[in-house]
């Protein structure tokens, strides 16, 4: 299964791991899915000669993921909405803070699976 996980807000807490999502990452790597990482981030704004100059406090997300040495795809929609990404990779579960992009989701016709667990941290899948 196919599985997504937002970044900002949701796998990024501050400057760190928010650290529910990330059992949940690892848990998911374990049970031998596919994880990988959807963000709306500009790729560009990734490279170290742009985020240097322009906000040399950003994380970006290859830092975060190689803290603990997570090797999973990323993909960029270069904040355009997810649910375009999110269809072309066949993404079956998506965990993510942005209320805007869950009512994408829902609009869209699939299915969500809610857990008041993942409710009360701010976290919804499909």
């Amino acid at each position: 299964m196919r599985i997504a996980f937002d970044f900002d807000g949701t796998c990024l807490h501050g400057d760190d791991w928010n650290e529910h999502t990330f059992r949940l990452l690892m848990r998911s790597i374990v049970a031998g899915h596919d994880v990988c990482i959807v963000t709306t981030r500009n790729p560009a704004h990734e490279d170290e000669g742009w985020y240097k100059i322009h906000e040399p406090e950003r994380i970006t997300v290859r830092q975060l993921l190689e803290v603990e040495s997570i090797d999973i795809p990323v993909y960029y929609t270069n904040h355009a909405p997810k649910l375009g990404m999110l269809r072309e990779l066949g993404v079956y579960r998506l965990f993510d803070d942005d209320c805007l992009e869950i009512d994408r989701v829902r609009s869209s016709g699939r299915s969500e699976e809610h857990t008041s667990e993942l409710q009360s941290r701010g976290l919804i899948s499909y």
